[in-house]
């Protein structure tokens, strides 16, 4: 019975030690394949749409053209500098900044294989212009488009134009379109009374 149990002991040490083995065979190859190859040689051109010498900021669209590489990278993380994060795996990235204004954001980007990471980051300056809920250019001489544009005609009575003195009109030589230009003309009106009586015959 006593070389029974030293057998069995003998079985389950041998039994402990494989699988203790087996646990750390697996356990090391996971974290090889999960590591990957460390990326490198990161670079970052940037492309803002519309920038010239008289646009130093682009032409107000917010639009910028990343073109970024890297060795041995798998993907890309790119946080805009605007509290806009993003993945891509593709290098070639368009992307549209929406605050309207003139800014400076540091972009943050970083080349990934695996758990591998290297980063780097570049500064862009560009203008977002606003875009204009309505417009008219006036590029037509005459009188005001009608399509846009309507008269308020009165004479000020009954609280009408808020009692003023006055009265509106849709004349031309109150209202024009000249050079790209909408004029409105106030003119002061002089009223003569004119007082007619009937001569006895």
């Amino acid at each position: 019975m006593l070389n029974s149990f030293f057998k069995n002991r003998k079985h389950l040490a041998v039994l402990i030690a494989l699988i203790l083995l087996i646990s750390c065979s697996s356990s090391d190859g996971g974290s090889n394949n999960d590591a990957g190859t460390m990326p490198s040689n990161l670079t970052v051109t940037t492309e803002i749409t519309g920038k010239s010498t008289e646009n130093p900021n682009g032409d107000g669209s917010g639009n910028v053209k990343f073109n970024i590489n890297a060795t041995n990278a798998t993907s890309y993380k790119i946080s805009f500098g605007d509290g806009n994060v993003q993945n891509f795996t593709n290098g070639i990235i368009n992307y549209t900044y929406k605050t309207a204004g003139t800014y400076s954001y540091l972009v943050t980007i970083t080349a990934l294989n695996g758990s591998n990471a290297i980063s780097t980051s570049v500064t862009i300056t560009l203008s977002v212009s606003t875009a204009p809920i309505w417009s008219d250019e006036f590029n037509v001489n005459g009188a005001p488009n009608s399509s846009k544009w309507g008269f308020d005609i009165g004479t000020g009575n009954n609280g009408w134009g808020n009692n003023e003195s006055q009265y509106y009109t849709n004349r031309r030589d109150n209202v024009i379109v000249e050079n790209g230009v909408l004029k409105i003309i106030t003119k002061k009106k002089i009223f003569k009374a004119v007082i007619i009586h009937l001569l006895d015959c």
